[in-house]
């Protein structure tokens, strides 16, 4: 008999040509190639793995970009976080910390070059009001904008509200680069 020999395997029903007699009669066992990955994709189930296929991409970028964007971890948040602590720490005083954050090769801030520098700086920097004057005036610096131009620099820009003798306070940007990882100062423009 040649023609078309119904299989049913696991379940699964499929009809398989055969070119040879076969010789079971209406049982028995059929020796042939696999036949469970020979399905045909209707219109149908090829569009629903489209849109299936799809959903995934979408709710898989979806979910990176708001885990991006959340985390307190992301270069951007870094770099803001730094800036933030760096204009804080010279408006109070703080002129260890503010070193701290200066990039290595940052020569402009000749008060962090020596120790003498750092002490004159800080003493200075006290004389210009009391020290909770000033802590509550570096409190209120806060971001304004921030733009990262490539994946080793960054500006942002600082905003204090304060009002000093009737003028409003000019805003900082600090402009940083990021080297093994840290951001560091490299220079602010007021």
């Amino acid at each position: 008999m040649e023609g078309d020999v119904r299989v049913v395997a696991s379940g699964q029903e499929s009809y398989v040509p055969v070119a040879s007699p076969v010789t079971a009669d209406r049982r028995g066992v059929a020796v042939g190639r696999d036949q469970h990955n020979n399905k045909r994709v209707t219109k149908k189930s090829g569009a629903l793995w489209v849109a299936a296929v799809a959903a995934v991409g979408i709710l898989a970028g979806g979910g990176t970009y708001l885990i991006t964007q959340s985390s307190p971890d992301s270069p951007r948040q870094k770099a803001e976080k730094t800036a933030l602590d760096f204009v804080r720490a010279q408006s109070s005083g703080d002129i260890e910390a503010m070193c701290g954050l200066l990039a290595p090769e940052q020569n402009d801030f000749s008060a962090c070059r020596t120790q003498e520098g750092m002490r004159e700086a800080k003493a200075e920097a006290i004389g210009a009001g009391a020290p909770d004057e000033l802590r509550s005036f570096a409190e209120k610096w806060e971001i304004a904008s921030s733009d990262l131009p490539s994946d080793n620099t960054a500006r942002v820009t600082t905003v204090n509200r304060t009002v000093i003798n009737k003028k409003s306070v000019a805003p900082v940007t600090v402009h940083l680069t990021r080297a093994s990882g840290d951001w560091r100062v490299t220079g602010t423009d007021s």
